[in-house]
């Protein structure tokens, strides 16, 4: 009887132990599960948050349509039009400005998704007092064109208006 009662004590501890094991791999499991829930629901999030990014990117691009037209077309100018423009700002600014020369800088930049870019070096001669043609000179540097001054040289000419300079 005492074999009888150390066998069925065996017994309880094993099964005792099999339980635990069971209660321990019940809650690995259930840990496991939460921790893959928890990945889903992030994934997901970020899913969520790059749709939304690419319907407000996809929005500006809609809304912005018009402004790029009027970009690709101040970037894709002839140069008989920017000439017009330049010598408008001279009349602008109460100068007579003619352009003497216009001459290929041979430096391009690659625009993306477009053709390249050419770079132009207009050479302008102005007459006129010195206010008018520092105006013109703000006007150039605030033209509707990429544009920037790189060279003034003002001189006064011999025989003219001593306030007058070319």
């Amino acid at each position: 009887m005492k074999t009888r009662s150390t066998y069925i004590g065996w017994l309880s501890l094993c099964v005792a132990f099999g339980l635990w094991g069971a209660v321990i791999y019940a809650a690995l499991s259930i840990q496991t599960q939460a921790r893959v829930s928890a990945t889903n629901v992030a994934q997901s999030e970020q899913q969520v948050d790059r749709a939304a990014r690419m319907l407000r990117l996809s929005g500006l691009v809609a809304d912005t349509k018009d402004e790029r037209a009027r970009l690709d077309s101040l970037i894709q100018s002839d140069v008989v039009s920017i000439v017009d423009t330049i010598e408008a700002a001279g009349a602008a600014a109460r100068v007579k400005a003619t352009v003497s020369d216009a001459l290929p800088q041979g430096v391009s930049r690659e625009l993306p998704g477009g053709e390249p870019l050419q770079t132009v070096a207009f050479v302008v001669q102005a007459q006129g007092s010195f206010s008018s043609l520092m105006k013109l000179v703000a006007l150039f540097e605030h033209l509707p064109l990429v544009s920037s001054v790189e060279e003034i040289d003002l001189e006064q000419s011999a025989g003219a208006n001593p306030k007058t300079a070319t």
